[in-house]
């Protein structure tokens, strides 16, 4: 028996003829459709490596971190904002690539904010999508103008249907988003969720910790002063002369 293998994008086709025989002809297949079966390969270390990277966080800041490290590379993206859900609004927790006075006009908006997408995705829970600045400013007018980016992807981060925060990649120049890539972004935001989680939680309980070190020292009685401790071998008892002192009766 021969065994023919026929790689394509869509994995690794196996056609069984006997020995001898003349060989099959080659499936037909795009010249478009062979480079993907690398690049989703690659695709697919990628986000197994930051599955177990993001295993391994510890606080929210690593979490940036390794979000700006591994995901934007992973997916083209030039910048990054990562906000979390407090008390009905987005507090952005890291960025990459922003102006600061950019971060500083986005930070703390409303959930329920028109200005940009990002929080009516959180509250949806559907990711949304924009390959150029007029996709955006038909729904959001103001959004280009402030970001001066050309394409965005607002990926929700949601536990359970609980909203814990947004993350936002966005590129210098206008770019379509494939169904395939939509759907990676999609389960790639549920593990950054579930880090982020994780890390505010492990962040809190180091702040409580520190704050109740802190009290404990500041009440902590201070040592007695040997010279206090007791009163001087000169002093005279309470209530009594000094035996310097005589009458003069």
């Amino acid at each position: 028996m021969e065994f023919h293998l026929y790689p394509d994008a869509s994995g690794i086709s196996i056609r069984i003829v006997p020995s001898g025989a003349q060989p099959p002809p080659e499936p037909a297949s795009s010249h478009s459709a062979r480079p993907a079966a690398p690049a989703r390969a690659g695709r697919l270390y990628q986000l197994t490596h930051l599955a177990a990277g993001l295993t391994e966080v510890v606080g929210v800041q690593d979490v940036v971190a390794l979000v700006a490290e591994q995901v934007m590379p992973a997916f083209g993206a030039r910048d990054l904002v990562l906000s979390t859900a407090e008390a009905g609004r987005l507090r952005i927790t890291g960025y990459r690539g922003y102006d600061p006075q950019i971060i500083e006009r986005l930070d703390g908006l409303s959930v329920d904010t028109d200005f940009t997408p990002a929080g009516r995705a959180l509250s949806s829970g559907i990711p949304a999508f924009f390959s150029d600045p007029e996709e955006m400013r038909r729904l959001y007018p103001a959004a280009p103008q402030v970001s001066g980016k050309q394409a965005w992807a607002f990926l929700p981060l949601i536990i359970s249907g609980r909203p814990v925060g947004c993350c936002i990649l966005s590129y210098d120049h206008p770019r379509a988003f494939p169904a395939e890539e939509r759907a990676v972004m999609t389960s790639l935001a549920g593990l950054i969720a579930q880090a982020l989680d994780r890390a505010r939680l492990y962040d809190t309980k180091r702040e409580l910790a520190h704050g109740a070190s802190s009290r404990r020292c500041f009440l902590a009685p201070f040592p007695r002063s040997p010279v206090c401790a007791s009163p001087p071998a000169t002093s005279p008892r309470p209530g009594a002369w000094p035996s310097a002192v005589t009458s003069t009766t």
